[in-house]
């Protein structure tokens, strides 16, 4: 999720904590669709919709974000952000009213480049089922030590707690937002003083058996490169810098690290090199989001989509192990290519196979160059 915002220029501010009575644009900055202030329910509120509003002085990396909150049950998300380096790098945090009580009614996820992470980002560590009331003042106190964060809804007892934050590290601007639906805000605090959260032990989604542990991958690149191909030679990757990235959540790689996405540049080829004894047909279980060309040897083998709502109406989109390909590998090193290409929601790279006699994967950091055949 990202709103246009310049971070050129931002106010420094040595106060360890400001209330806001009001919305102002001395306090204030707004970007996106509609932002209004206005007396709602009672109180002084910010009405936001398919908008953002950053507090250019609230300098923030630990401490408590707090906030009064009314939405109504219509689809969208509405959230805050924090630790931004500009528009396209920081943590995020956000409601899905419609889905109150689900499983999936909040999303934590990191954002890098722009690019969001919500079908990489799943499970007990990153959601929670928490009941939201709709069209009523709700208190939202957001609390972030270092590492870890926990997530407090007009109670005293966390209501979500993220275990690992994995976004930026630094200090950054807090904002809070609406996507596609309208929200009210009041009562906004920062306040920048340390509050100690006791660790709590949430179960992790294990890596699947036989997961490829790193990747060699390329920076961002056309989706022409690969578009329509049947085949990939030598000079399509030649002059490709690839960087090593490791497997992490679920085993899965999160390409959105590679760089910042475009309607053309859209893709990153994400590379591991397979050595067999033989020539062999080895079974291959492939997870990505949103779409995959896969090539062996330079030869396309697959061609899939699991973007949001590809296989049926209720689809998310979530990365899995959803395909399984059978590899016609040959006698030697073998080298596997597959151009993810993204529209939103998660850009990713997982695969795995079982272990089998005469086949090992070559370490990521000694393949000398891309499509090398030894």
């Amino acid at each position: 999720m990202s709103f246009a915002i310049r971070a050129a220029g931002v106010l420094l501010c040595a106060s360890a904590s400001r209330a806001l009575a009001q919305f102002d644009t001395t306090a204030w900055r707004f970007a996106g669709d509609s932002a209004r202030v206005e007396t709602f329910a009672g109180r002084p509120a910010l009405m936001l919709r398919d908008a953002l509003a950053y507090m250019p002085a609230a300098r923030f990396r630990v401490g408590t974000i707090e906030f009064d909150l009314n939405v109504s049950n219509a689809a969208g998300f509405v959230g805050v952000q924090f630790r931004m380096q500009g528009a396209e790098d920081y943590e995020d945090f956000y409601f899905r009213p419609m889905n109150s009580g689900a499983p999936d009614a909040t999303q934590y996820q990191p954002v890098f480049h722009g690019n969001t992470g919500w079908q990489i980002y799943v499970g007990p560590r990153y959601t929670a089922p928490i009941e939201l009331h709709h069209d009523r003042w709700m208190h939202v106190k957001l609390v972030v030590d270092d590492d870890h964060a926990a997530v407090f809804v007009d109670s005293d007892t966390i209501a979500q707690y993220i275990p690992r934050l994995l976004g930026p590290t630094g200090t950054g601007i807090v904002a809070i937002y609406a996507r596609f639906t309208a929200a009210r805000f009041a009562n906004v605090r920062v306040d920048t003083s340390r509050v100690a959260i006791p660790r709590r032990s949430v179960p992790e989604s294990e890596a699947p058996a036989g997961v490829v542990p790193h990747w060699r991958v390329s920076p961002v690149v056309s989706e022409k490169l690969v578009a329509g191909k049947t085949a990939l030679s030598p000079s399509d990757t030649h002059a490709i810098r690839w960087t090593d990235l490791a497997a992490t959540e679920r085993g899965i790689v999160n390409l959105g690290v590679a760089g910042t996405r475009s309607m053309d540049t859209n893709t990153v080829l994400a590379s591991v090199v397979i050595r067999a004894d033989a020539q062999r047909r080895l079974p291959f279980r492939l997870g990505f989001s949103d779409r995959a060309r896969v090539y062996l040897n330079g030869r396309l083998v697959f061609v899939g989509d699991d973007s949001y709502r590809s296989r049926d109406p209720r689809f998310l989109g979530t990365v899995g192990l959803y395909d399984t390909l059978i590899l016609p590998l040959d006698k030697g090193t073998n080298t596997l290519v597959v151009a993810v290409s993204e529209g939103s929601g998660g850009w990713a790279v997982t695969g795995a196979f079982d272990p089998t006699p005469g086949v090992t994967l070559v370490p990521a950091a000694t393949v000398r160059a891309i499509g090398s055949r030894r």
